[in-house]
């Protein structure tokens, strides 16, 4: 039996979402996978500008303001990116994706 881990959710972020299906079809479309079952660890912003989430074991992050879609590089695990997000998400290290990525 896999062990389920509790991670607290980063201050400035909340993990319920008003239409949790709605926007996992949009991030999905954003990374090009059709199957929003696979939309994972998905946050908001407490601003409502930015969502974290994975796909199948990748991390990303989309501003919807600028449409700037990011793998996140590291660190990998949903622990080990909540933790330093908590303090500030400029520690994660991020990889932009190209525009025509997130079309």
């Amino acid at each position: 039996m896999q062990e389920t881990v509790t991670v607290n959710v980063p201050t400035n972020w909340i993990d319920h979402l008003f239409n949790p299906s709605a926007i996992k079809f949009t991030l999905g479309k954003c990374i090009r996978h059709r199957n929003r079952n696979d939309i994972k660890d998905v946050l908001e912003h407490v601003e409502g500008d930015e969502y974290l989430f994975s796909c199948n074991g990748q991390f990303y992050s989309w501003d919807i303001l600028s449409e700037q879609l990011c793998a996140v590089i590291e660190p990998k695990g949903k622990a080990e990116l909540w933790e330093p997000m908590d303090e500030d998400l400029k520690k994660v290290s991020l990889k932009v994706l190209p525009p025509s990525y997130a079309a």
